[in-house]
């Protein structure tokens, strides 16, 4: 029995080694051209040409026969789409299913509406593969898809609100503002399918420190995670560092480093993180007393406290520096000339107690406890 797996290109997704796959085009309308998300399109030429672009942008789903003709010479189709709320293309990819089962009565087909965009469709994807696979039966696997896709999250850093401002989401004035302050908007797909904010950050930084924070608020702890971004690949490697690093690093030594020393060979073999940047973290993690440096043959690195006595907060301004959204916030004494006049001062104040508040009330031990009960959930950003 044929079986495949069928998604949008919301999912970035062209290719799935291992199986029989198709992915179906949407499609990015502006007044000046139509841009088809085949795999072939340049999507970093086009996001530049985008942010010089002045006029309205739309997307047009995959219609009932682009659906009908992914699902061709396959029994067995398990498909999944971007959100419902956003989009037409599960409305046409549930008709194209019923359309199919007319001309092909043997044939089963699973629609998933996945309540989100972008990457998370490739964790659906690569799930559906592997119960695939491993031979499940097909009601098994919609079983089984449903209950894995409530483990997977979407988060997501807008770095500019220009587009939102030209389709008319919001005033274009706040986008101005926004870009002025370096603002950048932290959101997620919400359970039922709408991509709403869960706060604004200062910077590029700021918004990487928020994604990790938001990662530890869902429970995340060593799950997968894939990482997708718009032309800033130096951006994306510094959060999939700053994941593994922060975490990873005082994680294994506190599980690993009980009754031994810990050698760092041996936490980026386990972590897959290269050496050359755990030393960076450790040296700074030494310096501060949190990490103890023992020398010989069974020399290695361990905890100088509890796991208990540390606190996720005072790792992150460790490592990170400070947690602070603006940088007039940075140092004990604000210096800021406009600091008594600024409207926005006690906004930005009363967030930068609130993360403070936050990390400091979480602890190593709470995270090892959680890495041995907790079944991670996976995510995407």
């Amino acid at each position: 029995m044929k079986t495949k797996i069928v998604v949008d290109s919301s999912s970035n997704l062209y290719a799935l080694p291992g199986v029989d796959f198709a992915c179906v085009p949407l499609k990015i309308v502006t007044d000046e051209q139509e841009y088809l998300d085949d795999g072939t399109l340049d999507a970093v030429g086009m996001a530049r040409s985008l942010r010089t672009y002045k006029g309205k942008t739309s997307t047009s789903c995959p219609n009932v026969a682009d659906w009908l003709a992914a699902y061709e010479g396959a029994e067995q189709i398990f498909v999944a789409t971007i959100t419902g709320t956003l989009s037409g293309s599960y409305n046409a990819a549930l008709l194209a299913a019923e359309e199919y089962k007319e001309t092909h009565p043997e044939a089963r087909v699973f629609v998933l509406d996945s309540l989100s965009a972008g990457p998370e469709l490739r964790l659906l994807a690569e799930r559906l593969r592997d119960l695939v696979r491993i031979g499940m039966e097909f009601d098994e696997i919609c079983e089984a898809i449903l209950a894995y896709h409530k483990h997977t999250h979407l988060l997501f850093s807008l770095e500019s609100l220009a587009n939102l401002a030209r389709n008319g989401r919001v005033k274009p004035a706040v986008a101005a503002v926004a870009r002025m302050l370096g603002i950048r908007v932290i959101g997620q797909a919400s359970e039922s399918g709408e991509l709403e904010v869960l706060c604004k950050t200062r910077g590029e930084h700021g918004a990487l420190e928020r994604i990790v924070l938001e990662l530890k608020d869902h429970g995340f702890t060593d799950g997968k995670v894939h990482i997708a971004h718009c032309d800033n690949p130096e951006a994306a490697k510094r959060l999939k560092l700053m994941i593994h690093a922060v975490f990873a690093l005082m994680l294994d030594v506190a599980i690993h480093g009980m009754d031994k020393n810990v050698s760092m060979r041996d936490v980026a073999e386990r972590q897959n993180i290269s050496i050359k940047y755990l030393e960076q973290i450790v040296s700074i993690l030494t310096r501060v007393g949190y990490l103890k440096s023992v020398r010989g043959a069974q020399g290695g690195y361990r905890l100088t406290k509890a796991p208990s006595e540390y606190t996720i907060g005072d790792i992150l301004r460790t490592t990170e520096g400070t947690l602070s959204p603006v940088s007039c916030l940075e140092d004990e004494e604000n210096t800021c000339p406009r600091v008594s006049v600024c409207p926005t001062i006690k906004l930005w104040k009363g967030l930068y107690d609130v993360i403070n508040k936050y990390v400091d009330s979480i602890t190593l031990e709470d995270l090892v406890n959680e890495s041995i009960t907790i079944n991670s959930p996976d995510f995407c950003i």
